[in-house]
């Protein structure tokens, strides 16, 4: 039987943490920096702050 890598033995030994993804406001299990509870979730906050950058670089050309 084969030995699992060095990095598979890292990674078995992590702990996941109970986080609350800031979309959808779902409790779910996280390990390390992961923030969001889905990809649907990353890609929802990606786009609202696209679309609030758009809409602060719009602001400030009317400023001018």
């Amino acid at each position: 039987m084969k030995q699992p890598s060095a990095g598979a033995q890292l990674a078995a030994m992590r702990k996941p943490k109970a986080k609350v993804c800031p979309v959808c406001q779902i409790e779910f299990l996280g390990i390390g920096r992961r923030i969001y509870c889905s990809s649907a979730c990353r890609n929802k906050a990606y786009h609202l702050r696209q679309k609030e950058f758009i809409i602060a670089g719009k602001v400030a050309l009317q400023k001018d």
